[in-house]
């Protein structure tokens, strides 16, 4: 994957993630609820609604939906929430000039949460394609050069790079192997390709 798409991607998730701390923090603060919150920005335009249902052990935590908009009145987040507060369901992001930047998938298998991750391209397309389970990277990661030919396929067990990974040049043409076991990369084959003769 290019370096400056790499870093427009760490950009992003480092930015969902700041978004998730502070909507955690917002339900603990003083301003928040139980029932539909909305808050607005200083120029009046809706910055969020949600739903916040007291728990039992006296949290106060999202559920349902929570839809968050920027400042210019796009909307940025759809998240949804379980009766206790725990992520389900579709969730999507978008960048402030309304282009979808990523799309979730939360599901629950009894005490296991596992979700799929969809990135995009900035022109549309399919960048990379993660999966989790309790948080954890784990399963086959895919990614994709910006014209959607394969660029790279990943495992993960646990967080831990595990198995075969594969790496594809924008031809189509496998480039390079690599064979993890338990985190460790154990095996790297690199292929190269010998330029054609122009006729």
């Amino acid at each position: 994957m290019p370096a400056h798409e790499n870093q427009h991607l760490r950009t992003m998730m480092n930015s969902i993630s700041i978004l998730v701390v502070l909507a955690l923090a917002l339900c603990c603060a003083g301003c928040v609820r139980e029932g539909e919150n909305r808050l607005v920005y200083l120029n009046g335009e809706l910055q969020t609604v949600f739903t916040a249902k007291r728990l039992p052990d006296g949290r106060l935590v999202k559920v349902g939906v929570c839809s968050t908009w920027f400042a210019n009145g796009q909307l940025h987040k759809v998240e949804s929430f379980d009766e206790r507060g725990y992520p389900i369901g579709i969730w999507q992001v978008w960048n402030e000039q309304g282009q979808k930047l990523c799309e979730g998938k939360y599901e629950r298998a009894g005490d296991s949460l596992m979700s799929v991750w969809t990135f995009f391209h900035e022109n549309g397309s399919v960048c990379r394609l993660e999966a989790y389970l309790n948080g954890k990277k784990h399963g086959r990661w895919l990614y994709w050069h910006d014209d959607s030919t394969l660029c790279q396929e990943s495992h993960f067990q646990n967080d831990t790079a595990v198995g075969e990974w594969s790496f594809w040049d924008r031809h189509g043409r496998r480039i390079k192997v690599e064979e993890y076991r338990e985190g460790v990369k154990h095996n790297e084959i690199i292929f190269t390709t010998i330029p054609q003769e122009k006729k």
